[in-house]
């Protein structure tokens, strides 16, 4: 058996490009975590008016693929908060989207816009330190975690 000692350091500790290995290390190993979450909200907006789901892909862009639809809100209880559908953040830009003027495109397109927003924050390095600082994570000054 062999013993090794070396240093371990906080993410704010790091030189800078250590700092920066860290953050694409964190990068290259994580996946988006709300993702099912923003995809339940949709599933459910859909569910709620009876629409199929268009296809639809969100990364640092994205697309939906929907005719503008346009529900006659009259037919449907009003959605007044994210309880409405599941409770989660990604309900209130369909919520408020439909609300405005009824058109399930327009509503699909605010989704999308929180996604994304959502998407490229979590990836970004104000994020990750947060992350990484939160969980109290120590680094090799290689800026793998230890």
């Amino acid at each position: 058996m062999e013993t090794r000692t070396y240093n371990v350091y906080k993410i704010d500790e790091l030189p800078k490009e250590a700092k920066e290995k860290a953050i694409e290390n964190w990068r290259a190993t994580d996946d988006y975590v709300w993702h099912e979450e923003n995809v339940k909200s949709l599933e459910a907006f859909c569910d709620y008016f009876n629409i199929n789901i268009p296809n639809y892909e969100y990364s640092y862009s994205g697309h939906i693929d929907s005719s503008d639809i346009i529900i006659d809100l009259k037919e449907f209880a009003p959605l007044k908060d994210s309880d409405d559908l599941t409770g989660y953040c990604a309900d209130f830009p369909l919520i408020e989207a439909i609300n405005k003027n009824g058109s399930v495109s327009n509503a699909f397109q605010a989704w999308l816009e929180f996604c994304i927003k959502d998407y490229t924050y979590s990836d970004s390095d104000k994020n990750i330190i947060e992350i990484m600082q939160d969980n109290d994570y120590d680094f090799t000054l290689e800026g793998e975690i230890d």
